[in-house]
This record gives structure tokens, C-alpha cells and sequence, in this order.
């Protein structure tokens, strides 16, 4: 009986820790990230949740630096993709799977198959425009 008081109650949607690992591999670190982000909010976790849009931001932009190093030119882009997705592994079993696994068992509402998919979308978007944006006023200014 005591158990039950000490576990955190949680009436949100989480996501899976498979789920957050797949969109991961697909919509990028913003997708995992934003994953990750939700589900820490739903376990009232707000610390984690705001280290996790830290991390994934100085990522994104340590990503981003690595574009302009020429020695990294030639590293295929599938090896950021399994960095990224391996990273998002890693975090979301070591601090998410347990309080996941009882959200389920105890009926917990999940994120749709939709949403993720969704999210995915959105992550490359944020990723995409931006670049061809860039190209489009690089090739107005010559």
C-alpha cells in the first residue's frame, strides 16, 4: 500500500520508449528530443525536462558546427543519424523506461501513432526550412 502513495501519478499521454527512439532515427535529435521533453513533463519531472531542451539545443548547434569542419566533410550523414538515435536510446532507457512501463501497466494513455509521426514531420521542417531559406537569399544576393 505504501508503494502506491510514493509513485507519482501520472494522467498525461506519454510516449514510448521505442516511439521516442524511431522518430529519433527519422525526424532527427528535435524529435527525440521533444519526446523525451514531454514525457519528463508528464512525470512532473520539470528539472529533466529543461536539461533535456538544454542538451538538445548545444547539440543542434554543436551538429550544426561540425557542417563547417572540413576533416568532417566526408562522414556520411547516416553516422549523425545512428549518433543521435544511440544518444536518445540511451538517455530515454536510463531515466524514462521504468516510470513508462508503469504509466502502461497502470492504463496510462499513449501518444498516437499519428502524433508521432506528426512530430517527426514538424522536426524536419524546423531542420529543412531553414537551409532552403538560406539557399534561396544566397542565390538573390549574386
Amino acid at each position: 500500500m505504501e508503494e502506491d502513495l510514493l509513485e507519482p501519478i501520472t494522467d498525461g499521454k506519454v510516449y514510448t520508449i521505442k516511439t521516442i527512439i524511431t522518430c529519433a532515427f527519422l525526424g532527427g535529435l528535435l524529435a527525440g528530443a521533444y519526446m523525451l521533453y514531454k514525457n519528463f513533463k508528464v512525470f512532473g519531472d520539470n528539472k529533466k525536462a529543461s536539461w533535456t531542451i538544454v542538451i538538445a539545443l548545444l547539440s543542434l548547434i554543436a551538429l550544426v558546427a561540425t557542417s563547417v569542419i572540413p576533416a568532417l566533410e566526408n562522414v556520411p550523414n547516416i553516422v549523425y543519424a545512428i549518433i543521435i538515435t544511440g544518444a536518445t536510446s540511451f538517455f530515454a532507457k536510463k531515466y524514462q523506461e521504468d516510470l513508462v512501463k508503469k504509466h502502461i501497466e497502470k492504463s496510462g494513455n499513449l501518444f498516437t501513432t499519428g502524433n508521432a509521426v506528426l512530430v517527426c514531420i514538424v522536426s524536419i521542417l524546423i531542420i529543412v526550412l531553414p537551409l532552403i531559406l538560406i539557399f534561396i537569399l544566397q542565390d538573390n544576393v549574386i
